[in-house]
């Protein structure tokens, strides 16, 4: 008897576990297929994602909310954004530049949903939290990567997302939010690496490549401070000169150091992968000093590198001049600078104060503060300065180099400037460029034209 009992017992125990298994197996079914709550039906409050009139934060997949919309921890839209307007720079794509503004920028200046880029991300009570993937018009890849805790996190991928193919252009090492490791640019044409970095905390490391694959650029930064670049002609590949440059101050000390060109092929609106790199100057300098600047139109070769050593002079035969260059005075703050306008809205801008860093004759470096602001608009944008501009809350710190041969400007990363061409994402930037170095308000047309710049 006791062992039938026992039997039975064991039957019924054996019964027992099989459906707290199963109840057990559906229940962490059920808690892991949590339905993907579509972004129309949530709503943000405190940096968080909710389901509409829920108490607690959301925990599972949300689809369709616009890139703009993602609560992401502070400084994390800021790097973004940096890092994309970095792969435009670097690359010179300008449908790129135009997709991104409407997308992220137009968004945050005018608090309007440009919604060209949608994403499906992860979150955790609310917060951005594992895999995400962003869509351009909602079916071609645009980026995908990987948020902790609200920060960017992993590897960080950006598509080029037109004629329905997805081109890999960058990707990103991440960790914590911050850059770790490699970042590569590539060419959406033929998928060949145009720049590199690698960065081991402060130092930095990287290389650019002309179209044939050939390496043009090889630098290494303290931060966001060169400590030494290498040039080399883009055709041959020949080494031109080294420079190293004063400790945290990207002034030029000792060296050779050259300025580049790159051109829009015929038939072409932008510069693309494939536009060709010439040599517009070489420069040596001794201790600190300028002590040549040889000036090309286009005409380089190795065998005019003759460099004087008394003062800044030209090689014999060259067509462009150099010319000296001189700051005007202090800006009126109250003066307003007009920007460029895009999707209804424009941007101005104040010169709030600036300080001349370092001066020679054919070249002046500065720092200055400026106020932003935006004004919305509906039909035709207006022909004058409006009287009821947003100015934001906070200014920002520029950097330029007032030179006509070598102009620069921009707020971490200096972006070369060529008046000839300047596409609608540095309207803004060149127009404050002669704000600042010669004190005019007229726009970067009629200054290159006033003061003469190479047309």
């Amino acid at each position: 008897m006791t062992c039938k009992y026992e039997y039975v017992w064991n039957a019924m125990l054996q019964i027992i576990k099989n459906v707290l298994l199963a109840s057990s197996t559906l229940a962490l079914f059920s808690a892991c297929s949590k339905e993907p709550l579509d972004f129309r039906n949530s709503e943000l409050s405190n940096g968080a994602v909710y389901v509409q009139g829920a108490n607690k934060p959301f925990t599972g997949h949300v689809t369709n909310i616009p890139m703009s919309q993602i609560p992401l921890a502070n400084g994390q839209n800021k790097m973004l954004g940096e890092l994309i307007g970095k792969y435009v720079k670097e690359s010179g794509d300008g449908e790129m530049g135009e997709v991104i503004f409407a997308s992220i920028i137009g968004s945050l200046l005018n608090g309007k949903d440009n919604s060209a880029v949608l994403c499906n991300i992860d979150v955790k009570d609310g917060i951005p939290d594992g895999k995400f993937k962003c869509f351009y018009t909602n079916e071609i890849d645009y980026m995908s990567g990987n948020f902790s805790n609200g920060k960017f996190d992993n590897q960080l991928i950006l598509y080029r997302p037109f004629d329905h193919k997805n081109h890999e252009v960058m990707s990103v090492d991440l960790k914590d939010g911050k850059l770790a490791g490699n970042l590569m640019i590539k060419s959406y044409l033929t998928g060949d690496s145009i720049y590199e970095e690698t960065r081991e905390e402060n130092l930095v490391t990287g290389k650019y490549y002309a179209p044939n694959k050939v390496l043009v650029i090889e630098f290494e930064k303290d931060g966001n401070n060169l400590v030494k670049q290498k040039s080399y002609e883009p055709v041959s590949g020949k080494l031109i000169g080294e420079m190293s440059f004063k400790p945290q101050s990207n002034q030029m000390d000792h060296g050779i150091f050259a300025t580049y060109r790159r051109t829009v092929s015929a038939g072409e609106k932008y510069i693309t992968p494939e536009s060709p790199w010439a040599v517009t100057q070489v420069v040596k300098y001794e201790n600190g000093i300028l002590v040549s600047d040889l000036m090309f139109n286009n005409d380089f070769s190795m065998d005019k590198l003759v460099f004087s050593s008394a003062k800044p002079s030209l090689n014999a035969g060259q067509s462009v001049q150099a010319k000296a260059i001189s700051v005007n005075g202090d800006n009126d703050p109250n003066q307003v600078l007009e920007g460029n306008c895009h999707m209804g809205s424009c941007n101005y801008t104040k010169v709030l104060t600036k300080e001349i860093v370092s001066s020679s004759e054919f070249e002046v470096q500065m720092q200055a503060t400026i106020l932003n602001g935006n004004k919305d608009f509906e039909g035709e944008y207006p022909t004058s300065i409006p009287s009821d501009i947003e100015w934001y809350s906070t200014s920002e710190n520029v950097q330029v180099t007032c030179s006509y041969a070598n102009p620069k400007i921009g707020s971490n990363d200096l972006v070369d400037l060529d008046f000839t061409m300047v596409p609608d994402v540095q309207i803004s930037a060149a127009n404050l460029y002669f704000a600042l170095c010669h004190n005019s308000y007229d726009g970067y047309p009629s200054g290159a034209e006033v003061f003469q710049y190479p047309s």
